[in-house]
């Protein structure tokens, strides 16, 4: 790994403020809530509606190509900074919004990976395609707890609010996903879009796959089988001129005149489903397939300049096409979709041509993944962070879970824990929260054996359950909830090695008062140990 090299807020300034100038000279939208916006000027306008308007060189119009520290998004290369200074943090995350790209940089670490770890997240898995009217994000989040959650949505957007308060960890994660977009160039709903990103926060790798892809009709005619249960689907198409040919356009290529001069009737459709062939009388997708080229060519043609509908009509048509006068005259297309292999077959007059690129992503393909440098990844091993579960109810199995991780794990809205559930935080390596204002001593006894700072808001305390609490050895024993104290329970607190917080005390007897002056340790908030005038009765025994 690299030298240490921190991106300090002189450094951001200095490295991100031209991008960002440039960002913000562009003109902004009109405020919807204004009475009556003020119209923009034409040449504004269209420079708002240019799609291109968010890449780094909209001002030519001409998509740039990525340097290989960019292999996604735009912007200046932070790739060569370790760490950054908490100053810089705000105007990095301005410039993301902006489209910074932080693909290859190990400031991945502060923007995604440790945010994640910070929410409980160990594996977050984003998808998105782009197919036809109905495409979707997708968003599935994996916790250290043993539970996952999923939601699919049109557009990304809603991952900033989402606040469902049983769910709040998964919308900061998702939160951190929605910066993470930006680094995918073409991650959008439109037609051909198709990606993934996978986040492995433990380790630190970061997988990501994109791709435009052709065929998309298609793909969603297959599709439709596939959910109909239908293996096979065999059409007959006739091709028919419809009168609007123009053979002296010198712009119409073979594929413009086949998509504009003919229309596709439907001679017969037949299914195999069940392990045999059946003859659909009604021409079942009619519509679909009558306009299939049609919509091909019109899908097809911002992504590619010579595909599968070019090469097609080529092989099965070429000087053909001319002969084609009538539909009296003209010979069946056939085509054959196979469900199940992901092809689709074309046949005409002997030859034929078959479709097999839909648009496939291979998920164990890691070429383009980035993984973390393991001395940023140890970085986590410092991190101790503070998650409240709005979890009402404690089963066995997520105590389990939950006890496994380091953390400093808040259950502030618990209304009971069992002595089982409980027993699993006994080796808990990390803080407990528990607002709970009555457990068992069993309980208490479990927790009282975990390896972080300990905070419960008990309103009783029985001396078997002070005895456990004063061998409580992870640090501060928070028992802010009491508001009396007996002699005993008092001498067994007195022996407790580390910050103890007794700050809702209202009275204390001389013998509790001497026994508690012989406690070494301070307030957790850096206060008195309790109200002043206890402690004050406290400190004349000292």
């Amino acid at each position: 790994m690299k030298e240490d090299k921190t991106l300090t807020k002189k450094i951001a300034k200095e490295i991100l403020s031209p991008f960002l100038a440039k960002k913000q000279s562009l003109p902004p939208p009109p405020d919807p809530e204004e009475p009556n916006p003020t119209p923009l000027p034409p040449e504004e306008l269209e420079i708002l509606m240019d799609p291109d308007r968010f890449s780094e060189d909209y001002e030519s119009g001409e998509p740039e190509s990525l340097t290989e520290d960019q292999e996604r998004g735009c912007g200046p290369d932070l790739s060569g900074f370790t760490r950054i200074e908490p100053g810089a943090i705000g105007l990095v995350r301005e410039a993301i919004a902006e489209g910074l790209s932080l693909w290859g940089s190990p400031l991945l670490y502060d923007f995604l990976i440790e945010p994640l770890h910070l929410n409980m997240v160990e594996k977050l898995e984003i998808k998105w395609d782009g197919a036809g009217d109905d495409g979707y994000f997708s968003y599935r989040v994996f916790l250290r707890s043993g539970q996952s959650f999923d939601y699919e949505t049109e557009s990304p957007n809603f991952i900033i609010n989402w606040g469902c308060p049983e769910k709040r960890q998964i919308g900061k994660a998702l939160g951190v996903a929605y910066t993470l977009i930006s680094l995918s160039r073409g991650c959008e709903l439109d037609s051909g879009s198709l990606g993934f990103l996978t986040v492995e926060v433990p380790i630190g790798r970061i997988t990501w796959q994109f791709r435009y892809r052709e065929n998309e009709c298609l793909i969603e005619l297959l599709e439709t089988f596939r959910k109909n249960n239908i293996e096979k689907a065999r059409y007959e198409l006739i091709p028919c001129p419809n009168g609007n040919s123009s053979p002296n356009d010198p712009q119409r290529d073979l594929r413009t005149k086949f998509c504009e001069d003919f229309e596709f009737r439907l001679k017969s459709a037949s299914f195999f489903r069940n392990g045999k062939w059946s003859k659909r009388k009604r021409k079942i997708y009619k519509e679909k397939l009558s306009s299939l080229f049609w919509r091909w060519r019109f899908d097809d043609e911002f992504y590619t300049e010579w595909g599968d509908l070019d090469r097609l009509v080529t092989k099965l048509f070429g000087p053909k096409l001319e002969k084609v006068k009538s539909a009296v005259s003209a010979k069946p297309l056939t085509i054959l979709f196979e469900t199940n292999l992901g092809k689709v077959q074309f046949e005409y007059d002997g030859e034929k041509y078959v479709v097999d690129d839909m648009g496939q992503l291979d998920p164990d393909d890691e070429s383009q993944s980035q993984v973390l440098d393991q001395k940023i990844i140890n970085r986590l091993e410092e991190t101790d962070p503070y998650y409240d579960f709005s979890l009402s109810e404690l089963s066995n199995s997520e105590a389990e879970n939950l006890s496994k991780f380091k953390a400093t794990l808040g259950f502030w809205h618990l209304t009971e824990l069992g002595d089982a559930a409980a027993e699993f935080f006994s080796n808990h390596e990390g803080g407990l929260d528990f607002s709970l204002t009555e457990l068992s001593d069993a309980a208490i006894e479990s927790l009282s054996k975990s390896k972080g700072q300990l905070s419960l808001g008990l309103t009783e305390l029985s001396d078997a359950a002070a005895d456990s609490l004063s061998k409580h050895e992870g640090g501060c024993l928070s028992l802010h909830g009491l508001t009396e104290l007996s002699d005993a329970a008092a001498e067994s607190l007195s022996k407790h090695k580390g910050d103890l917080n007794l700050s809702n005390l209202t009275e204390l007897s001389d013998a509790a008062a001497e026994s508690l002056s012989k406690h070494e340790g301070g307030n957790e908030y850096g206060g008195p140990l309790m109200q002043c005038s206890l402690a004050e009765k406290v400190d004349q025994y000292r």
